[in-house]
């Protein structure tokens, strides 16, 4: 079912700061060999980018779909990172704010909390980068969660992980 989903950015000063990259995809696949935004097959929703001014951006979606929120910070500190999990699902809200201040608001999407042991427990072979990137332990929780239960989720289905 035809959706959209809209992106609220509201930075904490002139523009959104803190971050060397920000972006934003919506996920369709997943890659185990790699982390970070690699390992997230997926359109990246233009716009979103370190340095930007506020916005407002609507996105098409579908119900059920998969996208994922990142901001690396500058100076790099792993606690600082930014990062949201979104399913889209009409009538619900996700929100985070940055360590800088920074506001983004989703409307039409829920937050998907993911959990590192599923990636360990999934992955017990990557090494300890891949496990600790949260990029990737969602990846994994994704891919274990369409390949232990009966109805796939929106876009992320058991053939894109069969043959990765």
């Amino acid at each position: 079912m035809k959706q959209e989903i809209l992106l609220n950015v509201t930075p904490g000063g002139t523009f959104v700061q803190g971050f060397r990259y920000l972006w934003m995809k919506r996920v369709t696949g997943f890659r185990s060999e790699h982390c970070c935004a690699r390992c997230l097959e997926g359109e990246y929703v233009d716009g979103v980018e370190a340095g930007m001014e506020g916005l407002t951006l609507t996105i098409p979606a579908q119900e059920g779909e998969l996208f994922y929120l990142c901001g690396v910070s500058s100076p790099y500190q792993h606690e600082r990172n930014l990062h949201l999990a979104l399913r889209v699902s009409p009538g619900s809200s996700a929100l985070i704010d940055s360590y800088a201040g920074d506001r983004f608001e989703v409307f039409g999407a829920e937050g998907v909390p993911f959990d590192a042991d599923v990636a360990r427990k999934a992955f017990p072979e990557a090494p300890e980068g891949q496990l600790s990137c949260r990029c990737f332990q969602f990846g994994a929780q994704e891919v274990s969660r369409c390949q232990t239960e009966e109805s796939l989720y929106g876009a992320i289905r058991r053939d894109d992980f069969e043959s990765a």
